[in-house]
């Protein structure tokens, strides 16, 4: 079905969920990604379950540093999720390339992701899989925080961001939850170049 709605152009991406292509949304002529999860996924009855309730929750969350989800749906040949399309690729491959911001930029995305982590919690939305391959990055190098568990990775208590920097490139990045009393808390976050 996603060629229906969209046009699939380039592959950009695989993971457990399911390959992620950069697409023509068709309705509104505008470049998006699209993941489409393997069939083995999209089938499975505790997926299929979560999978509306999970979206259209994650989709609530509006905030500028959170891949907005557009639209999605399910339907016998797997599970699609139609996102904005990151011009930037991930933390991850900018990490992999050694290409490390300078610190004033580590830290504005550190704030953007850490302002994104609040808006969802507002909602009651806890990412639980935060990694570099998790936060994407706009033209700009602006970041952005997708995949919030729509395959039950969302119930995680306390989250933590490390960037999985390889060891060669010695940079750590962390954004810690700390609670301060009853109901309420806090992030701290640092990091060494």
């Amino acid at each position: 079905m996603a060629p229906v709605l969209c046009r699939l152009l380039e592959r950009v991406g695989h993971g457990a969920f399911g390959v992620v292509w950069r697409a023509r949304q068709r309705a509104v002529d505008r470049e998006v990604a699209v993941k489409i999860a393997r069939s083995a996924v999209a089938n499975d009855p505790t997926f299929i379950r979560r999978f509306e309730v999970d979206a259209q929750r994650i989709a609530r969350i509006e905030h500028p540093h959170v891949v907005p989800l557009y639209d999605f749906w399910r339907d016998p040949d797997g599970a699609y999720l139609v996102m904005r399309f990151m011009q930037g690729g991930s933390m991850r491959d900018l990490l992999e390339r050694s290409e490390l911001p300078t610190g004033a930029v580590r830290l504005r995305m550190a704030l953007q992701i850490t302002e994104a982590l609040a808006a969802a919690h507002e909602l009651g939305v806890i990412h639980g899989d935060i990694t570099s391959s998790n936060v994407l990055l706009d033209e700009h190098a602006n970041a952005y925080l997708t995949d919030f568990g729509i395959t039950g990775s969302a119930t995680v208590v306390e989250p933590s961001l490390t960037a999985d920097a390889p060891a060669r490139s010695g940079a750590t990045w962390a954004i810690t939850w700390r609670p301060w009393g009853p109901g309420t808390g806090g992030w701290t976050s640092g990091g060494s170049p």
